[in-house]
This record gives C-alpha cells, sequence and structure tokens, in this order.
C-alpha cells in the first residue's frame, strides 16, 4: 500500500497532496563504486571497512527512535477503490482493518482502522484510530492544500515508552492527552489545543498537575502551561517563538523570542525531583525569568530573589540556609548586589557582575566574587577542614575562569568507610553514575570551565589511613588550566609521618626537608623528595645471606648471630624517593646501615627472611609490626597529648639466657628535642631488664652519632657517615 501511494520515507508525506512529478536520469546521484586500478590487499580492505560500515548503519536504523516505513508489517484487510477521470481527476474510497503490526522493534497487541476518501486534491479521514490496551490515538477531518480541518486527539499515551526511547536521565512517567485541531492552508497551516498528563511523576515522585495550551499561527508558536509538583504553588511558564516551517509561504513578522518562567516559596520543591544532591529547605524565594532577543542570540532577564531560604544537600550531610539577597539578569549580563548565606556552620557572600558570553562582555565588569569565612567542612566524619578564603569568577558565566585564594585550616582526612566506598564507585562505577557522569561531561563541554591559578594553602593537616599511614602536611598550591588538562605549581611539606610495610614501619626523617612539588610542565604529576627511615631489629641465630633453595626467595642480608645482645641492635633501612610520582618505585632507592644490597633489603622488607629464622624468634618482626599497626593511630594521640613526637608500643628481644631466648615486649617513648636531635627510652615490660635510652644525633647530610645506654653494663656510641652518589 505504501509503495502504491509513493511512500518510501517520511519526507513523502510532505508531497502526498502536490502532483507527483517522475525525474529523468539526469536526477539519479551515481558515484561509481570500486578502484580496479589499486591492489587487491587495497581493494579487501576497502570491502571490509565498506562492510563494517554497513553494520554501523544497520546497527543506528535499529536503534533509531522512528524505524524507516519499509519496517512496518502486520495482517491488512479492507478494500480500496480508485477512479481516474480528465474532468474529476484521481478519487480514491479505503476503509481498512488490521491488528498486532509490527513496525521495527516496537511490536505489541494493537489493532486499527483507517477509513477515508480522497477527491479533488483533499484527504478526508472518517477516521484513522489506532489502539493498544488504554491508549488510543485518532486523526479526523479533512486535509487538503488550499484548507485543512483536522482533529488529531490522543488518550492515554504512556510517557515512559518515550523516555526510554530517547533515553533521558529522568525518569519520567504518565498518561499523555492530547488534543489539536489543524487548520489553513497547507502554505500557513494553523494548529492549536492543548495537554495534560495524568498520573504523572519524574524519577518517581509523583506531580499534580502538568497540562498547557498551544497555538501555531502565521509562524508564531505560543505555548501557556503549569507545572505543579510535590508542593501545591506552580512552575508556570508562557511564551512566543517566531519560526516558519520549510514549506511555509508566510513569515513572522519578527524574530524576537519571549518566554516567562515563574516560581515562587514551596514551589521551589521541585528541585528535589530533578537532582539528589540538592533539596528545599524552606524559606522564601521568588523566581522570574524572561528570555527575550533571538533564538540564535537569546538574552535572558529577571530576578531570583531569596529572603531566609534554605537548601539541603543529603551528599554533603549539610545545609545552605539563611540565603537572603538577589541574583539580577539583565540583558546579556548577571549582577549580584550581594547574597548571603550561611553553609557549615560558617559564612558566604557572593557579589559582582558577569556577562552571559565573552561576546557579551564589556571589559568592565568586575567578575563574581565568593567570600568563605569559617566554614567548618565536614563528611561523613571522615573529611573536616575550616575554610576561609575568596574564590573569582570571571571572563563569563558560560565560559568561566575560576581563580582566587582558599585556605584550608585544621584539616584531618581519615580513610574509612564513606571514602573507601567513594574510591570504589570511582574504579568501578555503576549505571547511574556512568550516567551522570556522561550528563557532566556535556556540561563540562557547553560551560568549559577552566582554573586560573587557583590557590589553595593547606596549614598542618593530617592525612592518615590507619594502620596504613599517616601523614601530617602543609603547602601551598596554585592551580590553573582547562578541567580536562590541569596543572599545578607549589609544594606541600611532609612535617611528620610513618608507613607500615608488611614487616616493619617507615618514619620520615625529620631532619631532611621532605616535599612534594608540583611543577606546570608535569601537570598533576608531582615531585617528590622524601626520606623514611625504620629499624629492623637483629635476628639472632639467622644465616641473612643463605640463598633459600626450595622457595627461590631472593637473598637476605647476613646478621652476625653474636650482634644481637641489647635491645638496639637493628638494622637501620633508609628509603629515599627522589623523583615524579607516577615512577614511584622506579625513583626508590634502600640503603642500609650496616650497608647490605636494595634486592636484600626489598626481599627484608616484603617479608622474606619470616620463613627463614630458624631457630630464633620466628614471631618476632611479625609480632612488632602488627603490635604497631593495629595501635599506632592511638599512640600517636597519646604523644601529641605529651608533647612527644612519637610513641611506640614494640616487639623486642630479651638478652639471651640458659633457657635461650625470649620474646619480650617493651614500651618505647621518642622525643624530638631539636630538628637534629631526638632520644628513645625503652623498658621491657614483661622481663626483668634494666631501662635502655638510645641517643641519634644528625650532624648533617652525611655525619651522625649514635650512641646507647643501659646505664649499667652496657654503653655503645658509634659514628656514621653517609654518602650519596
Amino acid at each position: 500500500m505504501l509503495q502504491a501511494l509513493s511512500l518510501y520515507s517520511y519526507g513523502d508525506f510532505g508531497r502526498l497532496l502536490e502532483p507527483p512529478v517522475p525525474g529523468g536520469a539526469g536526477d539519479l546521484a551515481v558515484n561509481p563504486v570500486g578502484a580496479p586500478q589499486v591492489s587487491l590487499l587495497e581493494q579487501a580492505t576497502l570491502a571490509r571497512a565498506m562492510k563494517d560500515l554497513g553494520e554501523i548503519v544497520k546497527t543506528q536504523n535499529a536503534n533509531a527512535l522512528l524505524p524507516g516505513l519499509d519496517e512496518l508489517e502486520g495482517n491488512l484487510s479492507g478494500r480500496l477503490g480508485v477512479s481516474m477521470s480528465q474532468r474529476k481527476g484521481l478519487s480514491a474510497e479505503f476503509d481498512f482493518a488490521g491488528q498486532n503490526w509490527a513496525w521495527g522493534r516496537y511490536d505489541f497487541d494493537n489493532q486499527f482502522v483507517a477509513k477515508g476518501r480522497f477527491h479533488n486534491q483533499t484527504l478526508s479521514l472518517t477516521p484513522i484510530e489506532f489502539q493498544a490496551g488504554e491508549t488510543r490515538l485518532s486523526l479526523l477531518g479533512d486535509v487538503a492544500l488550499t484548507e485543512s480541518d483536522l482533529t488529531v486527539q490522543a488518550e492515554g499515551l504512556p510517557l515512559s515508552a518515550a523516555t526510554n526511547l530517547l533515553e533521558t536521565p529522568l525518569a519520567v512517567t504518565g498518561l499523555l492527552n492530547l488534543k489539536a485541531n489543524l487548520t489553513g492552508a497547507y502554505t500557513n497551516p494553523n494548529l492549536s489545543g492543548g495537554f495534560a498528563v495524568d498520573q504523572a511523576s519524574i524519577n518517581q515522585q509523583p506531580f499534580q498537575d502538568i497540562s498547557s495550551t498551544f497555538q501555531y499561527e502565521n509562524a508564531y508558536f505560543e505555548v501557556d502551561g503549569r507545572i505543579v509538583g510535590p508542593a501545591p504553588e506552580p512552575l508556570l511558564f508562557s511564551g512566543t517563538v517566531p519560526y516558519a516551517l520549510p514549506f511555509m509561504t508566510v513569515q513572522p513578522a519578527s524574530n524576537q523570542i519571549a518566554l516567562r518562567a515563574s516560581l515562587k516559596n514551596e514551589g521551589l520543591s521541585m528541585i528535589n525531583v530533578f537532582t539528589p544532591l540538592l533539596s528545599w529547605g524552606g524559606g522564601s524565594a521568588n523566581l522570574d525569568m524572561r528570555v527575550g532577543g533571538t533564538l540564535s542570540q537569546p538574552l535572558l532577564s529577571g530576578v531570583a530573589a531569596f529572603n531566609g531560604a534554605a537548601f539541603t544537600s543529603p551528599i554533603l550531610e549539610s545545609s545552605l540556609s539563611d540565603l537572603t539577597g538577589a541574583v539580577n539578569f539583565r540583558g546579556s549580563q548577571i549582577q549580584i548586589e550581594f547574597l548571603t548565606g550561611n553553609l557549615f556552620e560558617g559564612d558566604f557572600q557572593l557579589s559582582g557582575q558577569l556577562p552571559l558570553t565573552s561576546q557579551a562582555a564589556t571589559g568592565t565588569e568586575p567578575g563574581l566574587t565568593l567570600t568563605l569565612a569559617g566554614l567548618d567542612f565536614n563528611y561523613a566524619n571522615e573529611v573536616r577542614s575550616q575554610v576561609n578564603g575568596e574564590l573569582r569568577l570571571t571572563q563569563a558565566l558560560f565560559e568561566p575562569v575560576l581563580g582566587g585564594h582558599v585556605r584550608l585550616q585544621n584539616s584531618q582526612v581519615a580513610v574509612g568507610r564513606e571514602l573507601a566506598q567513594l574510591a570504589n564507585v570511582a574504579l568501578n562505577p555503576p549505571p547511574r553514575v556512568i550516567n551522570l557522569a556522561a550528563t557532566a561531561r556535556r556540561v563540562i563541554d557547553r560551560v568549559p570551565l577552566s582554573l586560573e591559578a587557583l590557590r589553595i594553602e593547606l596549614t598542618p593537616a593530617r592525612v592518615k589511613s590507619p594502620p596504613l599511614f599517616s601523614f601530617l602536611v602543609a603547602g601551598d598550591v596554585a592551580v590553573s588550566g582547562p578541567l580536562n588538562d590541569l596543572y599545578a605549581e607549589g609544594g606541600i611539606c611532609l612535617l611528620d609521618g610513618w608507613v607500615q610495610t608488611i614487616t616493619t614501619e617507615f618514619f620520615l626523617e625529620p631532619s631532611h626537608d621532605n616535599r612534594v612539588v608540583f611543577l606546570p610542565q608535569y601537570g598533576l604529576d608531582p615531585y617528590l623528595d622524601l626520606i623514611l627511615l625504620t629499624n629492623i631489629p637483629f635476628q639472632r641465630n639467622y644465616n641473612i645471606n643463605r640463598l633459600n633453595t626450595t622457595t627461590g626467595a631472593s637473598e637476605i642480608p647476613d646478621i652476625d648471630p653474636l650482634g644481637s645482645n641489647t635491645v638496639f641492635d637493628e638494622l637501620l633501612v633508609q628509603a629515599r624517593i627522589k623523583g615524579q610520582a607516577s615512577r614511584l618505585f622506579e625513583n626508590l632507592e634502600l640503603t642500609s646501615n650496616p650497608p647490605y644490597s636494595q634486592e636484600q633489603l626489598l626481599s627484608v622488607l616484603s617479608g622474606g627472611y619470616l620463613s627463614d629464622l630458624g631457630g630464633a624468634e620466628p614471631t618476632l618482626a611479625l609480632g612488632s609490626n602488627l603490635l604497631s599497626a593495629l595501635t599506632a593511630d592511638t599512640q600517636d594521640s597519646i604523644a601529641n597529648a605529651l608533647g612527644l613526637r612519637r610513641l611506640r608500643l614494640n616487639a623486642t628481644t630479651i638478652l639471651p639466657s640458659a633457657q635461650g631466648d625470649t620474646l619480650g615486649y617493651g614500651i618505647g617513648a621518642q622525643v624530638g628535642i631539636s630538628r637534629h636531635l631526638s632520644a628513645t627510652l625503652v623498658q621491657v615490660l614483661n622481663q626483668t631488664q634494666p631501662i635502655e635510652l638510645n641517643a641519634r644525633y644528625r650532624i648533617n647530610q652525611n655525619w651522625g652519632l649514635r650512641g646507647s645506654t643501659n646505664f649499667s653494663n652496657d654503653s655503645r656510641l658509634q659514628v656514621e657517615y653517609q654518602l650519596n652518589f
């Protein structure tokens, strides 16, 4: 039937009422296919590419919102009568009925009837009606070139199908009821009517009313409607948009658009529906927005005024309260005299003027300035900081450049369940997060935010994840560039801290200037210059140099079996990191005193020697490290309260006796007397042993002194010299 009516594509419907004009051979746009002059391999490659392109086109057609007319199939019964005379021209009458038609991927129970006639270039439909379940679509009336009178009606049309097809980020449900009348000539049609949505909901939130009237006349489209969400106060919208369809001879008298939307007070609770990040918290607000100008260059005017308004954020577990002030939109400019509020128990104020686009800039706009004062940011009790500073938004609202200075004080990051979940979502995002990220990327592409020397000052802050690591950091970094290519300049100092490995605990070397340096040419990949130290107790009766041939383990240092006579007999290991963070392990250098190779030290630190302790203390190192790891955070808190640099509960070797070696537990307190001088006092708790004192003085980067005494029969002094090359 479609072939009989010469309906091969949707564009053919526009020519349905026009007499067909056959074309000639010259109207065919024929391009030669193939390249016989090239090699067989190139022809095969081209054939494969054309096949792949065909598969892509096939997939796109299968996923198209409206399948092609050639995909319409089903059972049809009825009659068609056609007559042709020189005086009356073409006439036709039809009466068809069908059911269970399929159209591409649309395949469901349905039935339809199509009755009418074509006479004197007028198509009369009496009617065309389609029904599927509670859904009904009908066309009734006449369509002609000179004058049409057609009624279009839809009842119970489910919106969920449309949202699934369009893949919108909003879950919209409801039943659309629409009635419209098409009148006028083909070259200047007039369409008027209205629609309403029953049982409407957006993102599982019910809406009381979604309705509108509309009219298209003399190339102007007018709309006037309302949306009522959870609250009784509606969002009102109306406006006029000039637009002439391609086949129309009438053009709009002006190209100026006029749109308006208004919303106030509890009506702002609609924001709860569209985003889970923000919810209306009450107060007074009035939004009155107007769009003028043209479709190519719209101008925004209006005001968003607030008086004691509040918004809450479940994600941030905080609320923005006492929002007072107004945002004015004036043509191509946005102007804020003042907008103040309370956030995270602190205050903020926004003021200034900014153009909407860079083309509208006059060069005199000061930009928007956001002042932050005493914001106590707290996320899930895992990220805490007091925020002060000033942010500046310049250039244009839709091409923003963000700069300024933010100071973070009393900061603490304790990696726990919430941050771990965020990291897991970032590494393995669920479908909803993937969709949100895609939406965010589209927003970023349309509003290309960039940073210009946004300075972030960090006063001493604790970053920790017990029992893995804990660092006290401070610094000053300026971040610049577009969001997809940021770079930083500045540095962060590591004032104190420790890292747990399998077998030991590394501490930052206090006499070294431990820094993380950001350089613009390396983007956000910082340069690390760190030195960490650890002491590994000697394990007696253990030949570390002996190669374990049964397991293939690496060589481990040989420790003198007679050397372990005090709790201070230990191996001092230094880890030096100097280079880019992205190449951390390539830039890691291990040295020790007594000296051993890096491969041997790696084996020691990886726990290789635990399986080869022989008859010595096989649980000593592991027990010591587990004890230290599980209680490190608590011991740090006690040390801070006592004014000590470090306090550690350690496992240690008891002096040998006739019954053999035993495992002991001792408490050790380290006092940082100065940057270069420290002392450690150790008392074994489970055996009668004299108290031990160990002192260390770092003269410079090369020379140092170490000594130990039990104030009785064992005192030692060592001179250290270290040379790096």
